[in-house]
């Protein structure tokens, strides 16, 4: 891993763990609705998940060394398998546009919440893109990806 890599690794972890800590106090404070969505961290959470996973694996596929990676740099604790059956769950596998366009209405829900707070989301995901593009071995088309997410942020 380069130092680059390295320091936007560490800025994400950070940047996620601040993240949460506002759902959480957040999500007590306002009139998320609850019985729609489920606690405001773990959708937006998901939603995270979801983004880094569909730029990771255009393929379908998660090799070992893909889970091993994103343990390392994401701090995810999911097994391949796991990882597989996530990403087989996401609507829209085929259409990134319908992706890009529910992580915009994902977003202007959160806007309508709390503007900062879904600034700092938009953060993490763009931070996300950008180490997506920053990793060895990454394909055009995962590059291509994170910069329509990042440029739909």
């Amino acid at each position: 891993m380069t130092e680059k890599l390295k320091a936007l690794s560490e800025e994400f972890k950070l940047k996620h763990e601040l993240a949460v800590a506002g759902f959480d106090s957040h999500e007590e404070l306002t009139d998320w609705n609850m019985e729609e969505y489920g606690e405001m961290d773990a959708y937006y959470d998901n939603l995270l998940i979801t983004v880094i996973l569909r730029m990771c694996a255009l393929d379908g596929s998660f090799s070992r060394g893909e889970t091993d990676y994103l343990k390392e740099v994401f701090n995810f604790v999911f097994t391949q398998e796991e990882l597989r059956e996530i990403y087989e769950s996401m609507e829209d596998l085929e259409d990134d546009e319908a992706f890009v366009q529910s992580l915009k209405k994902d977003v202007d829900l959160l806007w309508n919440t709390d503007g900062a707070l879904c600034g700092a989301f938009c953060e993490l995901v763009k931070l996300a893109c950008e180490i997506i593009k920053e990793t060895d071995g990454v394909t055009p088309e995962e590059i291509a990806l994170a910069e329509r997410l990042q440029e739909a942020l």
